[in-house]
């Protein structure tokens, strides 16, 4: 019987292919251990492993059970996604790691110098989070809330235009010879051309000729500017956001009582406060004189609206009746109505007073010719410092009229604290403010033609070709 083709070729298999014996068959298969600097090597990178962020670590473990589990599954598909995702979550995590801080490098810093000199803080959409004096004549701009108020909050051209405009009202700018002021920048992008822009506007409307210098400046010349010593913004931002806003107040942080007293005895001497007080009657005389003057004159054509002819009233005939029962008169246009609502609205900005009626006029006319102006009159007669001593309780009575809430017998008395310190240079300082503003109102208020464009870059270039540059100008001013 012929063998099956599967039969003969195991036959011819065994006879080519000898049996192993037994001994072979019993050797156990080597496995290769590994090295002992290949078991440091992988010590060594464990250590590694646990020495990583530890976010990287909680996420790379969640990752090793998610890929675990996807393998376990042999699904293409699924390994394929969780590679995926491995992949993904790894950017995010490098992502999240090397993300910079930009929480100091958005915040800019601003000092403007003229002869006051202060300081804005602003965040990064450009507005003004807070402002500081940076000298002891800041304080006097900086003193009132309501003058801090009109700083802070607003976009940093029109918060330094603004400070600007309070200096010049109080005669620290050369308003008929020329002056400079400078403006120094400390922030990522330099937009100081956009305060230069305000600046010059602001000049050129008002008819003078003020140089406006600009500035960006490293953290280290910006802080020595200010009289800091810093080389890290974040550092010196930290310090300028919680500086306190007026300049007395760093000056006499830590000093005893009696050096307080000291310190006082020189910022608000006694003779200084006689000086200013006898300054502010002179300035309160003659503005009660032309408020007397211009109250007569409201008077007297009132007067004349009441005889008047065509005066449609019967029994009201005065000008403020007339406006009211009789808006739609032809009388209306009559040129002394319209010559009588000129003269109160002139009144109203000049004295702050709106008359809204004929008895508010003759109220206020009786106000105006008291006998307390005959008083401060022969006070300024001889108006020695015994004089001063005397009438202290009158004279605080007479500065309460012109807005400056002072107690003159309180003031001349030394600081038992800071806190009585801080309160008494501040009132001190409305009152130079109160006296500065009165000096120097007739400059300010003088009638200028505005300047064209052309005209103000020519006086820029002169000053230039005089001075060698505008910091030339600066340093010839305010050497």
């Amino acid at each position: 019987m012929k063998k099956s083709w599967k039969k003969q070729w195991m036959d011819e298999l065994e006879e080519r292919v000898p049996a192993l014996k037994e001994d072979v068959l019993n050797v156990p298969i080597p496995i290769k251990k590994e090295t002992k600097e290949r078991q440091v090597e992988t010590v060594e990178k464990t250590t590694k492993k646990k020495q990583r962020w530890s976010l990287t670590e909680k996420l790379v473990s969640w990752l090793e059970i998610f890929v675990a589990k996807m393998k376990s599954n042999h699904r293409i598909l699924m390994r394929t996604l969780a590679t995926t995702v491995a992949a993904l979550l790894v950017c995010l995590v490098g992502v999240y790691a090397f993300l910079p801080n930009t929480q100091s490098s958005s915040v800019s810093v601003y000092a403007l110098d003229i002869n006051p000199r202060a300081v804005f803080m602003v965040n990064e959409e450009g507005i003004v989070t807070a402002v500081a004096a940076g000298n002891a004549e800041a304080d006097v701009i900086l003193a009132s809330e309501y003058r801090k108020q009109a700083i802070e909050g607003k976009k940093i051209d029109v918060a330094i235009e603004k400070f600007v405009d309070y200096a010049a009202r109080l005669g620290y700018l050369n308003l008929e010879s020329g002056d400079i002021v400078r403006v120094a920048a400390c922030n990522e992008k330099d937009n100081t051309f956009v305060i230069q822009k305000k600046l010059t506007n602001y000049f050129c409307n008002k008819g003078l000729y003020v140089a406006v210098l600009t500035e960006q400046l490293s953290v280290r010349d910006f802080s020595e500017r200010v009289g800091e010593n810093f080389t890290d913004k974040s550092k010196m931002v930290q310090v300028l956001e919680n500086t306190p806003v007026l300049y007395g107040e760093r000056e006499v942080e830590g000093k005893t009582v009696e050096e307080l007293k000291t310190i006082y005895q020189k910022k608000v001497p006694q003779e200084e406060v006689k000086s200013t007080v006898e300054e502010l009657l002179v300035n309160i005389m003659d503005w009660v004189t032309a408020r007397e003057e211009s109250l007569q004159a409201i008077a007297d054509l009132n007067v004349m609206i009441k005889n008047h002819e065509d005066n449609p009233t019967v029994l009201f005939k005065d000008y403020w009746s007339v406006k009211t029962f009789h808006a739609s008169s032809s009388f209306m246009d009559n040129i002394l109505m319209q010559t009588m609502q000129t003269l109160i609205e002139n009144h109203e900005k000049t004295y702050n007073v709106r008359i809204t009626s004929e008895f508010d006029l003759k109220t206020l006319q009786i106000e105006a010719s008291s006998e307390y102006l005959h008083t401060i009159a022969e006070l300024l007669a001889d108006f020695s410092m015994d004089v001063f001593n005397g009438n202290t309780e009158f004279l605080s009575f007479v500065m309460r009229t012109v807005g400056v809430d002072v107690d003159l017998a309180t003031l001349c008395e030394e600081p038992q604290n800071k806190t009585e310190y801080l309160e008494k240079t501040k009132k001190y300082n409305q009152m130079r403010y109160r006296t500065m503003l009165t000096e120097a109102s007739s400059s300010y208020a003088e009638e200028r033609t505005p300047l064209t464009e052309a005209d103000y870059n020519a006086y820029i270039q002169s000053v230039c070709a005089q001075y060698g540059s505008l910091e030339g100008y600066w340093r010839a001013l305010n050497s």
